[in-house]
Formats: structure tokens, C-alpha cells, sequence
């Protein structure tokens, strides 16, 4: 079978990793089981935090000058000590939580972010930082506020994509790319 539409074969990509990394066998040990407690949110596990300006100058390969452009743009941030990075344990069935690289034809950084001075489960948020001329970067909120929890962000190609989770609990898969409609970053379904 060949598909001829880029999109679609996108799409079909994209949808079989999430499918493929969801699906797990149980390990089995000698140990009895353990009764788990399911919560709506899960809790954060005991990782080291890191800040949004610890992420951006410990990433590897992106240039000295790019680097100087995102931390000025994230010092712009009102408030910007509140949050940090996401952790794998903020999230159900943890995947991607930042990545660097190209975003639908611009450059960037896409990364998962937490408020710390939050404690409801509506406390994460998704940015990105666009590269552009001059070491400058933009700093778009994809979403802000939300519970992210069972969101999962994954990359194919030049593209970000999105799992969403909505509260009603449909699903549906977007991309992160230039709204020339409305004139911003967003993610838009596909």
C-alpha cells in the first residue's frame, strides 16, 4: 500500500508510535503483587528538578549565541523562577518532555513545563522557543495552565505532535506549527 498524501502518512506514523510505545508487557517477578492507588493526576517522583534556564543551557548542540537568545526570552518571563521542566513522573505513561530541533519549518525548542507554586492538577504547560534572526527567540505557550498529565508529545521528521487527552476523554492527535490564521503557534489538529 502506498500513501501519497505526506500528511496522512504522517499522521499514520506518528499514531503508530504512540500505539506501539503504550503497549507493554507486564514484567513478572517473584514478588507478590502490590496494591497500586490510581489518582487523577499523578504524583511527581523524587527527581532532581531543573529550571527552564538549567534545561536551555545544558542541552547539547545548540549553539552559544541560540542558547543566549532563549535565556533572554525566558528572562523576559514574568514569574519564570515558578516554573520548572517537566518530569517523567508528572505524567501517566511518560514519553518526550523536550526536544530541540526543527518545528514545522522554523527551529526551536519544545519543552514541558510545571508551576511549581501550583498544586491543582491544572499546572503545566507547553512552550516553545523559535529561533530567529539576530540570536533572538520567541517563546510561544502551546498550552498554558492544564493538566498535561496524560498528554504526550512525540516528534516524526521536522514536526512535533501531540497526543491530547481532553477532559471528556476523547482523544486527538495535533501538530505544533504556525497558525497563519490566527497569526501565532499553536497546535492544530490534523
Amino acid at each position: 500500500m502506498r500513501i501519497r498524501n505526506p500528511v496522512a502518512a504522517i499522521v499514520i506514523v506518528a499514531s503508530l508510535m504512540s500505539f506501539l510505545t503504550s503497549c507493554r508487557a507486564p514484567v513478572q517477578t517473584s514478588k507478590p503483587p502490590q496494591t497500586i492507588q490510581t489518582t487523577s493526576s499523578p504524583q511527581p517522583s523524587p527527581e532532581t528538578e531543573l529550571s527552564v534556564s538549567d534545561l536551555i543551557k545544558q542541552w547539547p548542540f545548540i549553539e552559544k549565541e541560540k542558547r543566549a537568545g532563549m535565556l533572554r526570552a525566558w528572562a523576559r518571563v514574568p514569574n519564570n523562577a515558578h516554573y520548572r521542566v517537566a518530569q517523567k513522573g508528572d505524567f501517566e505513561n511518560p514519553f518526550m518532555t523536550s526536544d530541540y530541533g526543527e518545528l514545522a519549518g522554523a527551529y526551536g525548542l519544545a519543552t514541558l513545563i510545571v508551576d511549581k507554586t501550583s498544586t491543582g492538577p491544572k499546572r503545566m504547560s507547553l512552550i516553545i522557543f523559535v529561533e530567529r534572526p539576530d540570536n533572538r527567540s520567541d517563546i510561544y505557550w502551546i498550552y498554558r495552565d492544564m493538566d498535561l498529565s496524560k498528554y504526550r508529545m512525540s516528534r516524526a521528521s521536522g514536526d512535533i505532535f501531540v497526543d491530547e487527552v481532553h477532559e471528556d476523554g476523547s482523544k486527538s492527535v495535533c501538530e505544533i506549527r504556525w497558525d497563519k490564521k490566527e497569526g501565532t503557534w499553536a497546535c492544530r489538529g490534523l
